[in-house]
């Protein structure tokens, strides 16, 4: 979702909820994860533009949460892409097993009779 402060909150409500926002994302990101920067840019922008309506303040900060939002995309695809490949590799390795194990089964059961 996109953090949002309402015209319907009082300019000390938008600042605390501003300053909500931008704790809960620091504390949620790394440091060095790739979106800490531009998300971090957005959420200063809303905070410094707090006391402007929600339009002046959207028309002033979509360029950042654009940058920010294509950041997020962009990791939910690598993640969706690693998970991928993952399950394939879990996939080829799961055949092995099973085929190895069966032609130990077929060798003892050879070896018993």
């Amino acid at each position: 979702g996109k953090p949002e402060l309402s015209d319907s909150l009082s300019t000390n409500a938008r600042q605390m909820k501003s300053e909500m926002y931008t704790k809960m994302f620091k504390d949620a990101s790394d440091l060095d994860h790739p979106c800490r920067i531009p998300g971090s840019e957005y959420l200063q922008c809303v905070h410094s533009n707090v006391k402007d309506a929600s339009k002046n303040r959207q028309m002033k900060c979509v360029s950042l949460f654009s940058t920010f939002d294509d950041c997020r995309k962009g990791v939910l695809q690598q993640q969706s892409q690693a998970l991928e490949n993952a399950m394939v590799k879990q996939d080829i390795a799961d055949r092995r097993a099973k085929a190895l194990f069966e032609r130990r089964s077929i060798l003892l059961d050879a070896k018993t009779a």
